[in-house]
């Protein structure tokens, strides 16, 4: 819901839909925090999600790829999500199958999977909330060009351009299917802008 249409609610419905967007967020919140409710030793680094220097390089890497292709930088709030809720999954996964004492320790996510899932999760993020705006040359009555913004979608194949074709479709495709099962197919988080749009609608409604 754009700023428009929210300034068409009354204080009453921005009340409702800030308490359901709340609702909302404690579900997504709860999937996640169920990923973690497995017995960890707090002292294991591995114990962690993800690698804090890898979480912050991945999510470098979203912000590049957004603003080189212009697209909305929300995406990558979206693009995060799935990518912290699917290896929160996974590793806990791999924790519930930890061997009895002398038993060889199930194998940890390796970069390249990680990758594979940052990518992954880039273009599921993109595929639903993104579009990317392209100056594209049309030509007039008088055939003098005129630039005209455009609304384009990346394709599955221009991801695996952006991996240098380390990933082949299929890869995609099937990591996808992976991230899409284990959230669950929960995709739609509620995002910042989402409580900043009707707060300040609000604060304007009683100042």
């Amino acid at each position: 819901m754009g700023w428009e249409a929210i300034e068409e609610l009354s204080l009453l419905t921005l009340q409702e839909e800030l308490s359901a967007l709340f609702a909302k967020e404690e579900q997504y919140a709860s999937h996640y925090r169920s990923a973690h409710d497995v017995d960890v030793d707090d002292d294991d680094p591995t114990a962690a999600t993800t690698d804090s220097e890898l979480r912050r390089t991945v999510c470098q890497w979203n912000y590049d790829c957004v603003d080189y292709f212009r697209f909305d930088r929300e995406v990558v709030f979206w693009s995060m999500n799935y990518f912290d809720r699917h290896l929160a999954e996974c590793h806990a996964g791999l924790r519930r199958q930890q061997p009895p004492p002398g038993q060889p320790q199930p194998a940890v996510l390796s970069g390249v999977v990680t990758h594979l899932v940052a990518l992954s999760s880039l273009y599921l993020a993109c595929k639903l909330h993104g579009h990317m705006e392209q100056d594209a040359v049309a030509a007039d009555a008088a055939g003098n060009g005129a630039w005209r913004p455009r609304k384009s979608i990346l394709t599955l194949k221009e991801f695996c351009l952006m991996s240098r074709n380390t990933y082949c479709p299929q890869m995609l495709e099937e990591m996808e299917l992976s991230i899409l099962s284990s959230l669950r197919w929960m995709l739609h988080p509620p995002t910042t802008m989402d409580f900043l749009v009707r707060l300040g609608k609000m604060l304007m409604e009683l100042l």
